[in-house]
C-alpha cells in the first residue's frame, strides 16, 4: 500500500492566464474598430468623389446652357438683320429694277435666314447631346466605383448578382459558373444555395477563369451564355442612359 502511494504522481493543471485572453479580446476589438473606420473612410471618399462629379456635371451643363443661350441670341439678331436687309433691298430693287427681281432677292435673303435657323438648331442639338453624354459618363464612372467598393466591403452583394443570373438557367441540366480567382471562395462556399435556385437534378459547377476581370461572372449552360458581373450591369445601365439621351435629343 505504501509503495503505491510512493509511486503515484501528482498531475498539476496548468493555470489559465486570463491576462492573455483579455489581451486577445482587446486586440480583436481594436482590429474590428479599425476595419470599421477604414470602411467608413472609403465610403466617405466615395461620397466625396460622387459629390465632386455631380458638381462638375452641373457646372458643365450650366456652361452648355449659357453657350446655347448666347448662340440663340446671336442667331436671332442675325436672322432679324437679314430679314430687315432683305425687305429693304427687295423694295429698293423693286423700285429700281422691277418688282420681280426685288422679290427674288427678298426670297433669297429669307432662304439664308432659314438656313441660319436650321444651323442653329443643329448646333443646339450637338451641344445638348455632348453635354448629356459627358454627364452620363461621369455618372457611370461614379457608379462603377461605388459598386466596386460595395462588393469589396460586402462580398455577399456580388453573390446576389450570381444568384440572380443563375435563376435564368434554373431548368437546365448543367450549369457552369466562371468567376475571377478573387471571387471564387465567396461563390463556392454558397454552392448549395445556388443549387437550391435550380432544378434539384441540375449539375452546378463553379470554376476559376483567370482571364476574367475581378467581379466578373460568366454562366454557361445548354440555354446559352449569361454575363452576370459588374461590367454587364454597367453596360446595361450605359445603354439605358444613352437610349434616354437619344430620345430626349430626338424630341428636343
Amino acid at each position: 500500500m505504501s509503495n503505491q502511494h510512493s509511486s503515484s504522481r501528482v498531475i498539476k493543471i496548468k493555470p489559465i492566464h486570463l491576462n492573455n485572453v483579455q489581451e486577445d479580446q482587446t486586440s480583436l476589438k481594436d482590429e474590428i474598430v479599425q476595419q470599421k473606420q477604414e470602411a467608413q473612410e472609403k465610403m466617405d471618399q466615395a461620397d466625396g468623389e460622387l459629390e465632386q462629379a455631380r458638381e462638375a456635371a452641373e457646372k458643365m451643363l450650366a456652361e452648355a446652357e449659357d453657350q446655347i443661350k448666347n448662340a440663340r441670341q446671336n442667331w436671332e439678331e442675325e436672322r432679324q438683320n437679314l430679314v430687315k436687309e432683305a425687305k429693304e433691298e427687295g423694295y429698293e430693287a423693286g423700285l429700281q429694277q422691277g418688282k420681280d427681281q426685288g422679290y427674288e432677292e427678298y426670297l433669297e435673303k429669307l432662304s439664308q435666314a432659314n438656313d441660319i435657323i436650321e444651323q442653329a438648331k443643329e448646333e443646339h442639338r450637338s451641344i445638348v447631346n455632348a453635354s448629356q453624354e459627358s454627364i452620363a459618363e461621369i455618372a457611370l464612372r461614379c457608379a462603377e466605383k461605388i459598386l466596386a467598393m460595395q462588393i469589396q466591403e460586402d462580398p455577399q452583394s456580388f453573390f446576389s448578382l450570381v444568384k440572380k443570373a443563375t435563376k435564368e438557367v434554373q431548368d437546365q441540366p448543367e450549369v457552369t459558373i466562371y468567376v475571377h480567382p478573387d471571387q471564387f471562395e465567396t461563390v463556392n462556399i454558397q454552392r448549395e444555395e445556388l443549387k437550391m435556385v435550380t432544378d434539384t437534378k441540375t449539375d452546378v459547377s463553379i470554376l476559376v477563369k483567370d482571364d476574367l476581370r475581378p467581379m466578373s461572372c460568366i454562366i454557361e449552360s445548354p440555354f446559352g451564355r449569361v454575363d452576370a458581373g459588374i461590367d454587364s450591369q454597367l453596360n446595361e445601365l450605359r445603354q439605358k442612359i444613352f437610349e434616354m439621351i437619344d430620345e430626349a435629343v430626338g424630341h428636343g
